[in-house]
């Protein structure tokens, strides 16, 4: 192996290795998920419930005769 091809190697673990410690925290679910919900703005909670809602529904259960409402 020459040299060259020796130190890019080497770079190149260096530099995912570092990403590693960079990187994003992982998600952790909400306690209270009601409380995330909730705001004192009746339209800004509306839609909150309605995003949260058609995830459940639509996206997760597959309900997609639901999508529509």
């Amino acid at each position: 192996m020459t040299r060259s091809i020796a130190l890019r190697i080497v770079l190149a673990t260096a530099l995912l290795a570092g990403g590693a410690a960079r990187a994003q925290v992982p998600v952790l679910p909400a306690s209270d998920q009601e409380a995330l919900l909730a705001s004192a703005d009746a339209t800004l909670a509306a839609d909150k419930r309605l995003a949260f809602d058609f995830w459940r529904e639509v996206l997760e259960a597959g309900h997609l005769e639901l999508a529509g409402r």
